[in-house]
């Protein structure tokens, strides 16, 4: 329990504080108005606090009065001053630095921080610091040295702790991690003097024609705060000239100068050079476009977005526009970080790794052409940085904003087996605005606005304001009774649903009166009956005989893989496809599970129409032998369904008809008895799959 939280704790303690005597219970009712009675249940809660705090509660002297231990008041007054916010960062490092409950891997990060801004550090300074034990202390000192702090030495001397390194790396070691250190003590420190860099920035805005973020102008303000408190108290980290200075030093290089001298700061070539290259890998919105750098890099953005239209079949402009524009702006201070080896650490590089999973990945094959220029591939937090700009521009797939509350289907590629799905949930729920089938690359950029729930076929992330429920392509009983449930509590589906005839009643009250033989053939006539009432009209099925379609009937063991393209062999051979389609379909059977192992032991092999299709076509391949997909996978597949599909509406007739066929028990069974070609194509037909 916090002081500030016990009612007249605070003012009890500061007239307890301002005295040397005891005092009389009377003379502490008058002062603070109260009752006898609420005093003292005031002091019994507050002792309780100051002894969870290790400390000495209020003592009563038997005749003289009461009275607060003076090691008490010492230590209330010192976290009192720690509460209140440093005006420097001197300050803070010396007198405020007092950083509790802090997560291990931020405590380790500002550790390290503290190290290089004082000279030295005890184990017990930093232990008191940290609010943990010494144990904890050398625990994370080990650690540091092994991940966050390598190029850092952290030696032992007779004063405590010292980080010896260069200047420059203990710099640039600050200002890699400085947007995440300043949000760990940004509660704890007032910045009074950053409003007078903000304007010499400005300044170097305008002699520079180039334009900061307002976040980049705000961070580059306190960390030249920082280095100017540092210089200032610890001369010795004045950095030395560079070994090699150019005659036409840069703009920012002469400005950096004549600032630096302004305040005091002389021979100052060091650090002039050095903030030239902070400066220069900071973010823009804007540059000038006679840049020679901007001139480079504007036909390599066009190549990157071109790169990322081929591999996700989207088509994003890629000559003009907010994210041509938006993202060569970004790529010049990638440019300087590359050259000036300076590591940005994003601190929500896990966040766009998991919410982006597949865009970040898409992103780091398209920087090819960037990679070349700078002679290495770019690390991960540079990688979702540039994420950032390319999700933002797909942030509705379709193009049209979604206006009503409705429900997203999402499975791994968005072709085929969401279309299966999204049949029967309009079919059930005709009143609902069913949005899809999108792919998961899709999802992770789509805007979520108007979206009550998310039913996938795959695992997806949970965002934070729908709900995602994870459901097989054909649901059983159980799976519908919990995407109504899902319905009904995100509000697109009214507890007491529709007013139509509920095909589950009417199955109740027959067999109340009469024998049911066969439930499920029962159950398909009264849904057929039902929805004709309802005028839900089956889609229009489209005639395949006008597409290439593959037959075959494998009786010898085979794995799945092998499956897989053994399925596509004539569509391959007839050039219906590439021979790259079914290994991505092995690709995504691989990353996503067996999600498309549809049930009654379908297999329904699909992907994106850009990874190999070159017309619309069918393969269906019977195994005598089953097989599963990925390994711990329950489903045993005996039917390969291969779909190359052009669109996603082209196919969907005989996606309707294939469902059609499986929820039909005796077509199924069939299946199971089917021993030779000749039998497999007689039941094909029977489906009304070929003709």
């Amino acid at each position: 329990m916090s002081i500030d939280d016990i009612k007249h704790a605070t003012a009890l303690v500061k007239v307890l504080s301002d005295s040397t005597e005891p005092l009389p219970i009377d003379l502490i009712e008058e002062r603070l108005q109260l009752s006898r009675r609420s005093l003292y249940y005031t002091i019994k809660r507050l002792n309780s606090a100051l002894n969870d705090k290790g400390l000495d509660g209020i003592t009563n002297l038997r005749g003289a009065g009461y009275i607060l231990p003076d090691d008490t008041k010492e230590a209330l007054a010192t976290r009192a001053q720690q509460a209140r916010p440093a005006k420097s960062f001197q300050q803070l490092f010396h007198q405020h630095f007092y950083f509790p409950h802090l997560r291990q891997d931020d405590r380790q990060l500002l550790m390290v921080f503290a190290l290089i801004s004082r000279r030295y550090t005890s184990l017990n300074q930093l232990a008191k610091c940290f609010g943990v034990s010494k144990n904890t202390i050398i625990t994370d000192l080990k650690k540091i040295k092994e991940t966050s702090a390598k190029d850092l030495i952290i030696t032992n001397t007779r004063q405590g702790k010292a980080v010896k390194a260069p200047e420059k790396i203990q710099r640039r070691w600050v200002f890699s991690h400085f947007d995440h250190l300043a949000q760990l003590i940004n509660s704890h420190i007032t910045y009074t003097p950053h409003s007078l860099y903000e304007q010499q920035l400005q300044i170097l805005e305008e002699i520079t024609a180039k334009s900061f973020t307002e976040h980049a102008l705000k961070l580059l303000s306190i960390f030249i705060q920082w280095t100017i408190e540092r210089l200032k108290n610890r001369p010795d980290t004045l950095l030395p000239m560079p070994k090699s200075e150019s005659d036409c030093p840069s703009m920012t290089v002469v400005w950096a100068s004549s600032f630096f001298n302004d305040l005091g700061i002389f021979q100052n070539h060091g650090e002039s050079a050095f903030l030239d290259e902070i400066i220069s890998i900071q973010a823009l919105r804007q540059v000038d476009p006679e840049d020679p750098l901007i001139q480079q890099l504007r036909p390599v953005t066009s190549q990157i977005i071109k790169r990322f239209n081929n591999l996700t079949g989207v088509h994003l402009p890629t000559q003009s526009g907010q994210l041509v524009e938006g993202l060569t702006t970004h790529l010049v201070s990638t440019y300087y970080r590359v050259k000036y080896h300076l590591h940005y650490h994003n601190p929500l590089l896990k966040q766009i790794k998991h919410q982006y999973r597949e865009t970040f990945e898409i992103t780091r094959a398209v920087m090819q052409p960037f990679n070349k220029i700078v002679h290495e591939k770019l690390n991960d937090d540079e990688i979702a940085l540039i994420t950032t700009y390319f999700s933002s521009s797909l942030r509705n797939p379709t193009g049209q904003p979604i206006t009503k509350k409705s429900a997203l289907v999402v499975c791994s590629s968005g072709i085929g087996t969401s279309e299966l799905l999204i049949s029967q949930l309009r079919q059930h729920y005709p009143t609902i605005n069913f949005i899809g089938p999108y792919n998961t690359f899709q999802f992770e950029n789509v805007s979520l606005k108007n979206i009550q729930v998310v039913l996938s076929t795959v695992p997806l992330p949970q965002p934070e304001n729908c709900r995602v429920l994870t459901v097989p392509v054909i649901p059983n009983p159980k799976d519908w009774r919990q995407i109504e449930q899902a319905l009904v509590s995100n509000g697109l589906l009214k507890q007491v649903t529709h007013q139509q005839i509920s095909v589950g009643a009417l199955m109740d009250i027959i067999a109340n009166y009469a024998r049911i033989v066969e439930p499920n053939k029962l159950e398909a006539a009264l849904r057929s009956y039902v929805n004709q009432q309802n005028q839900l009209q089956a889609p229009i099925m489209t005639n395949q005989d006008d597409h290439p379609t593959s037959i075959n009937y494998i009786d010898r063991p085979m794995d799945w893989q092998n499956a897989i393209r053994q399925s596509f062999t004539d569509l391959v051979q007839a050039e219906v496809v590439s021979s790259k389609y079914p290994e991505q379909i092995i690709k995504l059977t691989q990353t996503h599970g067996d999600n498309m192992a549809i049930g009654k032991g379908v297999f329904l092999a699909h992907a994106a129409p850009n990874t190999g299709v070159n017309q619309l076509g069918f393969s269906y391949t019977l195994f005598r032998y089953p097989f599963i997909t990925v390994p711990k996978s329950t489903k045993k597949i005996r039917l390969v369904v291969g779909i190359a599909p052009v669109d996603q509406q082209q196919h969907l007739g005989v996606l309707s008809r294939l469902l059609q066929c499986l929820q039909d028990d005796d077509w199924v069974q069939a299946m199971n008895q089917v021993d030779s070609l000749a039998a497999f194509r007689q039941l094909l037909v029977r489906g009304k799959l070929i003709n």
